[in-house]
């Protein structure tokens, strides 16, 4: 017959504490390194996709040919005639990068969009 004394008993706890805790630590560091990895190939795909798009802009601006007639460059007697044929939402269209970076900068910075936004996901997207 086996019997265990205090001491024993002691020892044998906490070394089975410890071996829970290692194995704890273990598991949470095999998941922190599976999240950053997954974290950063998401910001891979994301720094090409911004890259091609920012490509796909230049070579748009390089296509764009120069006016020739100097009688068609809108001056200040000329302007009215085409101020309403801008669209309200023409930045948001043509560019959409500068858009997206001042939203990210917002919802970093600025308590009041990070609240809405963190209340958007509450409500919406779960």
């Amino acid at each position: 017959m086996f019997i265990m004394t205090d001491k024993k008993f002691n020892e044998e706890i906490q070394k089975h504490d410890a071996s829970l805790q290692k194995a704890y630590e273990d598991k949470m560091q095999k998941q922190n390194a599976e999240f950053q990895k997954k974290l950063n190939d998401l910001d891979k795909s994301y720094s090409k996709k911004l890259k091609q798009v920012e490509k796909q802009n230049k070579n748009k601006e390089k296509n764009i040919e120069k006016r020739t007639l100097v009688g068609g460059i809108p001056t200040r007697y000329t302007n009215w005639i085409f101020a309403n044929l801008n669209k309200v939402n023409a930045d948001i269209t043509t560019n959409y990068v500068e858009v997206i970076k001042k939203c990210r900068y917002l919802a970093k910075n600025n308590p009041i969009i990070r609240s809405y936004l963190s209340s958007c996901v509450k409500n919406i997207v779960r």
